[in-house]
């Protein structure tokens, strides 16, 4: 209806954000009557696929429309490969992509970068029902695999936000600053916090989502301001003359 959007772009971990206590639902609170929050979020999709699609909804007509772009790959991309799923992609591929799709809309629209969580392997081994047993469970993730692409991911934005990207792209290190909370919740026990903020050892759960919702909204206060203190589509109801109404609905 307001034209203007802000626009979530990711897997599941975008898809499942509006549920209940999800970023993406406080997202839409937060700028209500401001921007429009889109979900194009994709459960099992990787960043090449994110590639294709992109660039069938990134138009030139719905780019125009967007006021920041929020991209969050990785989660599938850093699977284990496995032939029968497919959705493994190789670091190089991972980086080539994001940059891809962060080209798909004009350097001045701002784009926040997002990498994939930690991997909770005694959270995921509960959501299957079986015993975790470090040296033995294999999951078709790592812990070691999920950071190392989700540092890269991060360097990655930085490297963008000093050269072409310089004023319009952000990174929220959600990796690190997960882990350090999970460490923090659990008082020391990293997989008992991490269970406390992923639902299944990979997903964000409540408390997972708050946590990045918090450094988000913070980001877009201190990074982009201009979104931040955006005025509201139309006036404030007690400021509409209701003898002449129709002056102040002009968008």
């Amino acid at each position: 209806m307001f034209g203007e959007t802000i626009v979530l772009f990711g897997d599941s971990l975008t898809q499942f954000s509006w549920q209940e206590g999800g970023t993406g639902a406080a997202l839409q609170d937060f700028f209500q009557r401001r921007f429009d929050v889109l979900n194009r979020g994709f459960s099992g999709f990787n960043s090449t696929w994110g590639v294709h699609f992109g660039r069938q909804i990134f138009t030139h007509e719905e780019v125009t429309k967007i006021k920041l772009l929020i991209v969050w790959f990785g989660a599938n991309d850093c699977l284990v490969p496995n032939e029968a799923l497919g959705q493994a992609n190789s670091l190089d591929q991972y980086l080539s992509n994001l940059r891809t799709i962060i080209s798909l809309v004009p350097a001045t629209v701002p784009v926040i970068l997002i990498p994939p969580p930690p991997f909770g392997p005694r959270g995921r081994a509960k959501h299957f029902g079986t015993m975790w047993k470090p040296e033995e469970t294999k999951f078709e993730r790592t812990v070691e695999r999920c950071a190392l692409y989700a540092r890269k991911c991060v360097e990655l934005g930085e490297e963008l936000a000093s050269s072409e990207r310089k004023g319009s792209l952000s990174v929220i290190k959600l990796n690190d600053i997960l882990e350090k909370e999970a460490v923090r919740l659990g008082e020391g026990d990293r997989e008992d916090g991490l269970e406390q903020l992923l639902c299944d050892g990979v997903h964000l759960g409540p408390v997972g989502y708050r946590v990045l919702t918090q450094h988000l909204l913070e980001t877009i206060k201190t990074t982009f301001p201009e979104i931040n203190n955006a005025p509201l589509t139309f006036p404030d109801y007690r400021e509409v003359d209701h003898l002449a109404p129709e002056k102040y609905f002009v968008l």
